[in-house]
């Protein structure tokens, strides 16, 4: 009998870490997938990300691209004070579209200047940058996504002339379909 368990337990090891070694290759593979994620409505703050790079980066956009990372909001009196907001009355503000924003480990974050988009409001060009832009989320990185039903990205987010008007908090579907420009 000891002669079998010492020829079955190597073989036992031996697949056991074969097993393993399946399965943390697995589990490092990325499920960030590239292309637009949105919120829905009821799923906090009004924020789109658009992801690139094979799941690595956030990615960088173009002027009056509706895929650029940032969050739309209700026209404010701060915002309305700048000049903004004589041809809608949802402004967004957007992450200048030079700015890639890196995703390590699942995880993002961006805090600098922040751009009204002239696709949302004609008067964009009395000032470019006229607030701040605070965001930053994590990826689901396990488990299988499915577009429009899996909240795949969760994060905060704030614009310093939304100011209250917009939640704090967000959560994103993947856009299956969606992509770049």
């Amino acid at each position: 009998m000891s002669k079998l368990l010492t020829r079955v337990a190597p073989t036992s090891v031996a697949v056991a870490m074969a097993l393993a070694g399946v399965a943390y290759a697995a589990g490092g593979a990325s499920s960030i997938h590239d292309g637009v994620y949105a919120a829905h409505q009821g799923a906090g703050a009004p924020v789109d990300l658009y992801v690139d790079k094979n799941g690595k980066e956030l990615g960088r956009g173009s002027i009056g691209d509706p895929y650029a990372q940032g969050v739309s909001c209700p026209l404010t009196s701060a915002i309305a004070s700048l000049g903004y907001g004589t041809s809608s009355t949802i402004i967004s503000f957007a992450v200048p579209y030079t700015t890639a924003i890196p995703i390590r480990n699942g995880k993002f974050s961006y805090s600098g200047p922040a751009y009204v988009d002239p696709s949302y409001d004609a008067t964009a060009g009395v000032n470019p940058n006229p607030g701040t832009i605070t965001i930053s989320g994590r990826f689901k990185t396990s488990g299988h996504i499915k577009s429009k039903k899996t909240i795949a990205v969760t994060g905060t987010v704030s614009e310093s002339l939304c100011g209250a008007s917009i939640p704090t908090t967000f959560s994103l579907y993947w856009e299956k379909g969606l992509q770049h420009g």
